[in-house]
């Protein structure tokens, strides 16, 4: 792996990098050279590379998926088994599924490994239902409902923010300037970890209620550029 950069942007895929063609393009000319780039998507890896190759995006330094639930490292984005051990210990993948088969109006997403379990529902009566089936059983995990339809299971103790918090610790140098940035309810955890964030002016509804949170700029563009923005917003200029 190519030693980091002192300029780090952490960013989330879909309609916040990408989005706005002209301004991704704007983007990856500043950056180049000269940052960094952690991606941190909800989506399964072979699907995140296709997504980047589709786009014309560079691979990044290091890629997380699942929504915090894997983190893939190395020239061949091999998966980071530090964090593999920390989070899939207790992860009861069989229990879960079994579980929400007992609920109605759901839909189970087609994913090609179980790192984490992801159902579209569109009433939040039933999520609300679905979180508290889980902790009757005690059955140890976390769930994430946004975009008014998308709700993930992961292991306990996987997240965006926090996968995002062990990746700064494991590889990154304590003088980096990082920015986190997204636009939905799965980046919350990434958005409140503590480090300078942006929430891009496309986002969900569900992140209003973070607005006037310590270290979170809610920009005034949209997708790409709205990642420009925060980190003019908190860094200014831009330093090799």
């Amino acid at each position: 792996m190519n030693a980091f950069k002192n300029n780090i942007i952490a960013t989330d895929l879909d309609n916040t990098l990408v989005g706005d063609e002209e301004a991704l393009r704007t983007l990856l000319r500043t950056i180049e050279g000269t940052f960094s780039t952690i991606f941190i998507t909800g989506r399964h890896k072979q699907s995140t590379l296709q997504l980047l190759e589709a786009n014309g995006i560079p691979l990044p330094d290091i890629l997380v998926c699942d929504a915090g639930a894997t983190i893939y490292t190395g020239p061949e984005f091999q998966q980071d088994n530090g964090w593999k051990k920390k989070t899939q210990a207790h992860w009861q993948p069989e229990h879960i599924k079994f579980i929400m088969t007992f609920l109605p109006s759901i839909a189970k997403h087609p994913v090609p490994n179980e790192n984490r379990l992801s159902y579209t529902i569109q009433d939040e009566n039933i999520v609300e239902a679905a979180k508290l089936q889980l902790k009757n059983a005690d059955i140890p995990c976390h769930c994430i409902y946004s975009s008014g339809k998308d709700f993930d299971i992961l292991p306990e103790g996987a997240n965006k923010g926090s996968a995002l918090q062990y990746v700064i610790e494991q590889y990154v140098s304590e003088t980096a300037r990082v920015l986190a940035a997204g636009d939905s309810g799965n980046d919350e955890d990434m958005l409140t970890q503590g480090f300078p964030a942006v929430v891009v002016a496309n986002h969900q509804p569900e992140l209003e209620k973070l607005r006037g949170y310590p270290n979170i700029h809610f920009a005034e563009h949209e997708f790409a550029a709205g990642i420009l923005e925060g980190w003019e917003h908190f860094y200014s200029l831009v330093k090799k």
